[in-house]
């Protein structure tokens, strides 16, 4: 998003000394909700003011300026479960040869984690022959799999996370037999592979 400027030039005929110089913000930090969000910055100063270097998730609805403004500051969405995002925006203003700056730091939540994984059931049954079945995950939360109960099946993850394939080996035994397996990050789901 490209920002806008705000406020007015600088008067051709301002000579320094004749005004009072000064530059305050209407808050030191900002915490957004983990959807797309935004909150509102008020400036109050005498001089030319400007943002500088904030993450491409920040987007301001002016950047650069001179004189009192009131700046929109929005956050897109966060993602991912596994973190709290945080940054730092740095206001400077000038004047000539005065300068200010300021810190604004920035903090927004983590969502709600989830793991869904595309079963109708808590349970899968498959039959009793060797063979390897694809089960599709959605998640934002980085987890591992885990087989509990038997060395006869395993898992392998794929490299994105979106799918962990499950592969079973031959029954020979002659009894049904299970085995749980659990996807566990910040949060965490399991289901049972039931085999014939």
């Amino acid at each position: 998003m490209i920002a806008a400027a705000c406020g007015v030039d600088v008067p051709d005929t301002l000579t320094p000394g004749l005004e009072q110089y000064y530059l305050s913000l209407s808050s030191q930090s900002l915490f957004f909700n983990a959807l797309p969000d935004s909150k509102t910055l008020d400036i109050q100063t005498t001089l030319d003011w400007a943002f500088s270097d904030y993450d491409n998730w920040l987007s301001l609805s002016s950047d650069n300026g001179h004189g009192d403004c009131s700046v929109t500051v929005s956050a897109s969405e966060n993602e991912s479960a596994d973190f709290t995002r945080t940054s730092i925006l740095y206001l400077n203003a000038s004047l000539y040869e005065l300068e200010h700056k300021k810190q604004i730091s920035i903090e927004q939540a983590a969502p709600q984690p989830y793991i869904n994984i595309d079963l109708n059931e808590d349970s899968m049954e498959v039959s009793g022959n060797a063979a390897t079945y694809r089960i599709n995950i959605e998640s934002n939360t980085i987890w591992t799999a885990h087989v509990n109960g038997g060395d006869w099946c395993h898992v392998s993850t794929a490299d994105d996370m979106s799918y962990i394939d499950v592969i079973v080996e031959e029954n020979t035994s002659g009894y049904e037999r299970s085995v749980n397996i659990s996807l566990i990050g910040a949060t965490s789901v399991n289901f049972d592979i039931k085999q014939q």
